[in-house]
């Protein structure tokens, strides 16, 4: 009678445990779903809340690792409160659309649109129109990514970057796994050592990628606005 009594106890509370998390799970995935919209293994961004709210997720190192990223949209990140992804594992498509409005002016070293792309990790077909002129250290700064571990793959960033050390119009850095292919930067880049037009410090690869900035110009040609610099993009055609 005893060995029924501890069955029936056991059961009981499994069947607890098993009700509580589904609770806590159908509680979770509502609320991930309403910030972006999931697809298949895809999760799809649109607007800039949910471009924001992908970003705030990104401050787990893990929480991006073996997810697939879309944009649906150009993002128009003027007058937001984004400032920068922390970090990334995941495969971030910009689906050929556009990034608009970022003003990186945090202070800090490890700058740039993504902080870090990790080992494994891809980043492609985007465009970033815009300014990484970050306070403080300042040191290892790109357009698209400051510290690379990753691929960046068919990627432009058109605008300016300025730091201290290790500064590119798309990468910091590019560490030794980290690979840089198909990108563009457009614009002006300004640091006092290990600068250049795609990569600042270059471990890794760099393949069939192209700059047309202007490298270490007066500090006044810096802090020029972005519409005294020809981009050679007509920003009205971009965000309807």
């Amino acid at each position: 009678m005893r060995n029924i009594d501890n069955k029936k106890s056991f059961l009981n509370t499994l069947m607890a445990f098993i009700l509580t998390f589904i609770m806590i799970f159908s509680e979770v995935t509502p609320a991930l779903a309403e910030a972006i919209n999931i697809s298949g293994s895809v999760y799809k961004i649109s607007t800039t809340d949910e471009f924001e709210e992908f970003a705030k997720k990104c401050s787990l190192d893990t929480w991006s690792k073996g997810k697939t990223f879309m944009l649906e949209n150009d993002i128009d990140l003027t007058g937001s409160s984004f400032t920068s992804i922390p970090t990334f594992a995941g495969t971030f498509d910009g689906n050929g659309h556009n990034i608009v409005g970022f003003e990186l002016s945090e202070s800090g070293s490890q700058q740039g649109l993504f902080r870090y792309i990790q080992n494994g990790a891809v980043v492609k077909n985007l465009m970033v129109i815009g300014s990484v002129i970050p306070g403080g250290s300042k040191n290892v700064v790109g357009g698209i990514v400051g510290d690379n571990s990753g691929s960046v793959i068919d990627c432009t960033f058109a605008g300016v970057v300025s730091g201290e050390t290790t500064v590119g119009g798309i990468a910091g850095i590019n560490n030794e796994d980290g690979t840089v292919s198909g990108c563009e930067a457009r614009g002006s880049v300004k640091g006092k050592k290990n600068t250049g037009g795609i990569i600042g410090k270059n471990l890794g690869t760099v393949a069939k990628s192209t700059s047309s900035c202007s490298i270490n110009t007066t500090s006044e040609d810096i802090k020029s606005s972005l519409a005294n610099i020809d981009l050679d993009v007509d920003l009205s055609t971009i965000i309807s």
